[in-house]
């Protein structure tokens, strides 16, 4: 199969939780779990969302937004295929939680206690 990665990337095996660092497990929470759910969020439903919703609406805006960011996980490589409903739909509710409260507060809590769910899950089933 073609490697449809943007990027080529060497492979990279995440050592056992137990022989990581403190600095490493907390490098990874932050980068991981807390930096792209924020930037995520505010990025496509504080700003992407709002413009679009200026133009189209909030329905439009809320699946244009969707779109993008899940258009914007496809750099995870062929396996991610797989999952890239699961990231339009999660698009979808983080904007109208976004669009219900006006806020991206909410959605940004969600999506980093996703991101540190699946981090933690890695790490586990990686032991």
């Amino acid at each position: 199969m073609a490697d449809l990665r943007w990027l080529s990337l060497p492979d990279v095996r995440i050592p056992s939780l137990p022989a990581c660092s403190v600095s490493v497990l907390l490098s990874s929470f932050l980068v991981t779990a807390l930096a792209a759910g924020v930037f995520e969020e505010a990025g496509y439903r504080g700003y992407l969302r709002r413009v679009l919703e200026e133009r189209y609406g909030p329905k439009a805006a809320i699946l244009l937004s969707a779109l993008c960011f899940t258009l914007a996980h496809l750099s995870r490589g062929p396996g991610f295929f797989a999952a890239l409903p699961s990231a339009f739909l999660f698009g979808c509710l983080y904007g109208m939680v976004a669009w219900k409260t006006g806020s991206i507060l909410p959605g940004a809590v969600m999506h980093c206690s996703y991101n540190l769910a699946r981090l933690l899950t890695g790490w586990f089933l990686l032991q």
